[in-house]
């Protein structure tokens, strides 16, 4: 453990680089240390290698490791999943909050309220929802406060109240 922290120390403490270089550059090396520490471009190319990354992989990705969407879609870029016009398209519509419980199971998670329905229910909830057999005022009935009208992905489809 000691032998990472001296050389971590002097990357992000070496005073000599740092003092000369910009307070933009600075902030940017920043940044780039806690986005790798957050979600690890490595992790993306690894699914990547797995098979094509979609925007439900990577909303699984930024749940799981709790990052931003944006951060998400930035580090997808690094690793090359990604290239720069998918992250402007995908950046345009973030996920809600729903597709990131979807993506976690429907598991409590320390920042997210507790659940309130089986996560198989609420899994087939979004799926019906997702096809189109069920409205989202239906969804947020069937849920149980679970989630609310925003928390749901926008549709595109008109919906008409029974």
């Amino acid at each position: 453990m000691n032998s990472c922290i001296g050389p971590l120390r002097r990357w992000l403490c070496d005073y000599r680089t740092m003092a000369d270089a910009s307070r933009t550059h600075r902030e940017s090396a920043i940044d780039a240390f806690a986005a790798e520490l957050l979600l690890p471009v490595q992790v993306l190319a690894a699914a990547r290698d797995a098979g094509p990354v979609t925007r439900d992989l990577l909303v699984g990705h930024a749940a799981r490791y709790r990052t931003s969407w944006l951060l998400a879609l930035r580090q997808a870029e690094q690793a090359e999943v990604i290239d720069a016009p998918t992250r402007r398209l995908w950046s345009q519509n973030r996920p809600t909050r729903a597709e990131f419980m979807e993506a976690l199971g429907w598991v409590p998670q320390p920042d997210l309220a507790s659940v309130r329905v089986p996560p198989a229910y609420a899994h087939a909830v979004m799926e019906a929802l997702r096809i189109g057999r069920i409205t989202r005022i239906r969804a947020v009935e069937l849920m149980h406060g679970q989630v609310t009208e925003p928390d749901l992905p926008d549709n595109d489809d008109l919906e008409i109240e029974p």
